[in-house]
């Protein structure tokens, strides 16, 4: 063969490699904005609702565009669908009073009068009422302080809100305004939540005070932030950088002290509740008839909780029940009160897992009203009317990784399930109780809303599913599987298989983690946590959810398990069994395995990286890698205080074993993450350094935790597809 002939055909292989190099890219080369961005997040959204007094519904479906978005008002009674408001009278009386500030769409209410006269919108920090039956729009505030946490008193007289750390009144229909608390400072918060109690205790709830039924009082929390540390945060922008201040709380240090006042809306005088003494004030609620309120106290390590009855009159208080644990005590809304009866519900997991106990005012156990190897998830918040007789709750009683509805006799002799399909399934019932509103959906369909009366039958289809969409994308149907660790445990794992899945190739594996007690990830419900899965899928990957055992709604011995190891070597040890079962699989390839997740999982994800040498690379998305940064209440919940578990912390810090990184490392961040502190990564990835380990950086300039905003979230999925095609 000449040199000649020798030359062209070598030409031709390259040529050839490279072009079936190239094909291959191209069908990885994935358009992320074009399913990531917000109109396809607003279009597989669930619509939103809201039951009124008169057992009437609003409701707001914001799959549809958004010129066409609007309020409505639906009777079950007469089967009545209304409009709820005119939105181009809105819209344009908005448009003069604002300018450019103007929303451009109508948006679900920030707060709605309970018999459905009014509702009240926050824009650009001020307050504007609306009204059903004409559609005038009122502006309440006008100030340069912000106004928040807007609220009806259940007459509908008032507008409640809270500015500069106090709370006002406005009485909506003359715009009459009245502060109710006094000495407001930025280390003083009335009404407020000090920013550990939102996260941690209270859920982030909009509205953390509550009225009295009878519109004359308000319960609220008041916070002393002046002993807690501070935290830092520098913009980037405007030429001298904002610089934000943030009260936080880590691992061992001081708490904010906080008390629960009782305002009096005529006179403005508070009347403070004495629970004795205590580390969390961690829940609060009027009893039927106003003249007392429940409270629920904790000890700093979460494991003692104390239920008391306190007087509005004199903020006297009697204890009623206490709950103990052997490691901590998770907090749930409980109590449930049945107004005709003077006993109420009370939920608690002393026997190993959540069920229902039936009390009286007076703290006498009644009896047990649910019992067996399942919990109880939520509840219906009271319990009136003609079906007075009958607990309503969600449950993972039939499957771990799905949740019903169920209703319990109060004497405990008859469990019906009412709701049906395989998934998840909630429900809110209307004030009388004699209907509620399910919502469905599973891991393969997408959210629907139906309305039932109160024995379960289905009345109506009220919000249809968006028809097409997973059809449209292709979407990959995830599976569910179990797998068993080396002792013999089950545990849940779910599977998506790539897109246009070829049973006789080998692809890559992406394993999703987040390794936090009571954390479930594997359930068989609709989330938008699916559409990043397909993201990967349509790149030609395998994604695999992993549980670990602390983190499964099975019950609390499982869960106290991570005691004092929390994200510590028992997942790892999961984990790694989980990849066992993976790689005998036979489409996977198991060289090419990567793991990621994002907060608590990419704790884990780093735990396991720098403890194991299975993964060829890996995604750690605003991580704690140290519990000594991360906050009070929730690492003293699962590690206990540094004081009393030092071992614990240091065995469980990524910081001090990251010179035994294995595999590519892209870690990200928000420089404005007031959740999980930017300090986190940068002492990371300091160690790194120190051992001239390479690694991957992205930073989100002024991004809070999570990185959720449309770009950036467009932008962190793009960059760990790129990622992923480098490595594996």
């Amino acid at each position: 063969m000449s040199k000649k002939i020798c030359l062209i055909f070598i030409i031709c292989i390259i040529l050839t490699g490279w072009f079936v190099f190239c094909q291959d890219t191209q069908e990885k080369t994935i358009d992320v904005k074009s399913f990531l961005n917000d109109k396809v997040w607003d279009r597989i959204s669930t619509p939103q609702l809201a039951w009124l007094n008169n057992n009437t519904m609003l409701l707001y479906d914001g799959r549809v565009d958004e010129e066409q978005r609007t309020l409505e008002l639906y009777d079950p009674a007469a089967e009545k669908h209304a409009v709820a408001i005119d939105k181009e009278k809105v819209l344009s009386v908005l448009k003069e009073e604002l300018g450019e500030d103007a929303p451009e769409a109508i948006e679900w209410p920030d707060a709605i009068e309970s018999n459905g006269s009014v509702i009240a919108y926050l824009i650009e920090n001020d307050i504007f009422s609306i009204e059903l039956n004409n559609s005038a729009v009122k502006r309440l505030t006008k100030t340069e302080a912000e106004e928040e946490s807007v609220a009806f008193s259940p007459d509908g007289r008032w507008v409640s809100f809270i500015r500069n750390n106090d709370i006002y009144l406005i009485d909506w229909k003359n715009s009459k305004e009245k502060q109710i608390t006094t000495g407001g400072t930025e280390t003083l918060l009335n009404g407020k939540l000090s920013w550990v109690y939102w996260e941690e205790i209270y859920e982030h709830v909009d509205v953390p005070y509550s009225w009295s039924a009878d519109s004359t009082a308000i319960a609220y929390l008041q916070s002393d932030d002046s002993q807690v540390p501070t935290h830092t945060f520098v913009s980037y922008k405007p030429v001298v950088p904002k610089v934000v201040v943030q009260h936080y709380p880590k691992a061992g240090q001081t708490n904010p002290t906080v008390r629960l006042g009782i305002v009096e809306i005529e006179t403005g005088e508070t009347t403070w509740v004495d629970c004795g003494e205590y580390e969390y004030l961690a829940r609060f609620k009027w009893l039927p008839g106003d003249k007392e309120i429940a409270v629920q106290t904790m000890n700093r390590k979460q494991n003692e909780l104390k239920l008391f009855f306190a007087e509005r009159a004199t903020g006297e208080s009697r204890l009623i029940l206490e709950e103990k644990d052997s490691c901590w005590l998770n907090l749930n809304y409980a109590p449930f009160f049945i107004k005709q009866m003077n006993q109420f519900i009370w939920l608690s997991e002393r026997d190993g897992n959540q069920h229902a106990y039936l009390y009286d005012f007076n703290g006498k156990l009644l009896r047990q009203i649910t019992k067996g190897k399942y919990n109880i998830e939520s509840a219906v918040d009271e319990i009136t009317g003609k079906k007075a007789r009958w607990f309503y709750f969600t449950s993972n009683k039939k499957s771990l990784i799905e949740q019903h509805l169920y209703r319990v006799s109060l004497d405990g002799k008859k469990l019906e399930k009412l709701s049906n399909g395989h998934g998840y399934h909630s429900a809110k019932f209307s004030p009388d109780m004699n209907y509620y509103l399910e919502i469905y959906s599973n891991a393969s369909s997408l959210p629907e809303i139906t309305l039932h009366n109160a024995d379960g039958k289905n009345l109506m289809l009220v919000a249809p599913a968006v028809a097409d969409f997973l059809k449209e994308e292709r979407y990959s149907s995830p599976e569910f599987h179990t797998f068993k660790t080396e002792d013999g445990l089950e545990l849940p794992a779910m599977i998506m298989k790539p897109v246009d899945f070829d049973p006789g190739k080998k692809y890559p594996a992406l394993i999703y983690v987040y390794g936090g007690p009571r954390a479930q990830q594997v359930h068989d419900v609709w989330s938008r946590r699916l559409q990043y899965f397909h993201v990967f899928a349509k790149a030609g990957y395998f994604t695999f959810v992993l549980d670990i055992r602390s983190g499964l709604e099975k019950n609390k011995a499982l869960e106290n398990s991570a005691y004092k190891q929390a994200y510590g070597m028992q997942n790892v040890r999961d984990i790694l069994d989980g990849v066992k079962w993976i790689k005998q699989l036979p489409s996977i390839d198991p060289e090419r395995l990567g793991i990621w997740g994002g907060s608590g999982g990419g704790t884990t994800t780093l735990f396991v990286m720098t403890h194991s040498d299975v993964f060829k690379a890996g995604a750690a998305l605003f991580p704690v890698t140290d519990w000594y940064y991360y906050d009070s209440i929730y690492t003293e919940r699962f590690q206990s205080t540094p004081g009393d578990n030092s071992d614990g912390y240091k065995e469980t810090s990524i910081v001090l074993a990251a010179e035994h990184l294995k595999g590519h490392l892209l870690i990200t961040h928000g420089t404005y993450d007031d959740n999980v502190h930017p300090q986190n990564t940068y002492a990371f990835i300091n160690e790194l350094i120190k051992h001239n380990i390479q690694f991957e950086l992205m930073i989100y300039p002024w991004r809070k935790h999570g990185t959720s905003d449309e770009a950036a979230r467009i932008h962190s999925y793009t960059l760990m597809l790129e990622f992923w095609e480098r490595y594996l």
